[in-house]
């Protein structure tokens, strides 16, 4: 799934916050990927946990690292089959309840 894609459909309230949120942890699981010499959708759980553990050890808030983890269990929870767009999310500032 396009990546631009996942992220457009991330936020069950269009929530741009969220989106951004998930941006910086995928970033952040990218380059731990890179710098590991690993492919990203390759990663097997225990990769992805030793992920984890080493936003830990730069210290990030712990409410950072939930964030990442999300982001990266949301990315990993999507179906393979993509889904179609909601032209109505691109413009929302903020869900609604």
């Amino acid at each position: 799934m396009d990546t631009f894609a996942f992220l457009l459909n991330a936020s069950r309230t269009g929530s741009w916050s969220t989106i951004r949120a998930y941006v910086y942890g995928l970033c952040r699981l990218e380059d731990w990927t890179d710098r590991h010499g690993l492919e990203v959708l390759e990663l097997t759980p225990r990769q992805a946990d030793e992920c984890i553990y080493s936003l830990r050890a730069r210290d990030l808030a712990p409410a950072s690292i939930r964030l990442d983890a999300a982001a990266a269990s949301a990315f990993f929870s999507v179906p393979l089959s993509p889904r179609p767009l909601s032209v109505s999310k691109v413009g929302r500032q903020r869900g609604r309840p």
